[in-house]
């Protein structure tokens, strides 16, 4: 059995090996983005029809989003949730997880 403390630093570390890529990534994304959208004649330039490259960076931004959202949910269902209900167990075993007592008002 692993204690609490060590299953909360293994939760914390397996988080931010997720999170500190994916937002270092993000950030050069969107910086790019913005980089590239302060240049009127690159974004104004026709794709197909009225489309241009600004709708383009637009909604590529928005499905880099979505997508990301996605990877997250999936990676925190099979890496992170088991071991944070681990957690919640051990709390539990130790009593440290008490139910929340009311407050008056």
């Amino acid at each position: 059995m692993r204690t609490v403390d060590e299953l909360a630093a293994e939760l914390a570390t397996r988080r931010a090996r997720f999170v500190w890529p994916v937002l270092g990534v993000s950030l050069i994304v969107y910086t790019g983005a913005l980089v590239a959208l302060s240049y009127s004649e690159f974004v104004t330039a026709t794709v197909v029809g009225n489309i241009n490259v600004g709708y383009v960076i637009a909604v590529c931004l928005i499905c880099a989003t979505f997508f990301v959202a996605l990877a997250y949910a999936r990676w925190a269902r099979r890496s992170f949730d088991p071991l944070a209900e681990q957690l919640r167990h051990a709390l539990e075993r130790e009593g440290s997880l008490a139910e929340p007592k009311e407050v008056a008002a």
